[in-house]
């Protein structure tokens, strides 16, 4: 990377020959620790007391208080194209504890605060019986083979 002393005019390029922009250093751990203290602002900013959790693992990034409610959040980014509805899907640990989902898309500037989506259920097939995920709660069969050959089997009886 090429490079020039602090006050000279010359703008410093990498060696494909791309502006230097802070975000380009940026490493994946550090966007997220920049979201969190983007979070922890509009949080102290809304009125809230802001404590947050210094280490990397566990189900909740922040936790913050106002007019004596406790609210768990985890922070979430936004990808910049994002617009409309957001839903991430919580773990079975945060669904459990009611942790909220706070969104920001970096690009905009835009942060929400809202409830994710529940977590995948494990069910078995209506069919054979095997466990799957459920993608949807009104899904039954747990691959399309089951599914078609439980149409074909009501199809010969009914």
């Amino acid at each position: 990377m090429k490079g020039t002393s602090r006050g000279s005019q010359e703008q410093q390029v990498t060696s494909a020959g791309r502006p230097v922009t802070a975000d380009l250093f940026l490493l994946h751990k550090h966007k997220g620790a920049r979201n969190e203290l983007a979070a922890t602002v509009w949080l102290l900013d809304q009125g809230y007391e802001v404590f947050r959790n210094i280490s990397q693992h566990g189900a909740v990034d922040i936790i913050a208080t106002r007019n004596g409610e406790i609210v768990f959040i985890d922070v979430k980014a936004r990808h910049p194209s994002s617009t409309g509805a957001v839903g991430a899907r919580a773990t079975e640990e945060q669904y459990e504890r009611g942790v909220k989902f706070l969104y920001i898309n970096a690009a905009t500037g835009e942060i929400s605060l809202g409830d994710p989506l529940p977590p995948f259920v494990t069910a078995p097939c209506d069919l054979c019986g095997n466990l799957f995920t459920q993608k949807r709660s009104e899904q039954r069969y747990c691959s399309r083979n089951c599914r078609e050959r439980a149409k074909y089997h009501s199809r010969r009886s009914g």
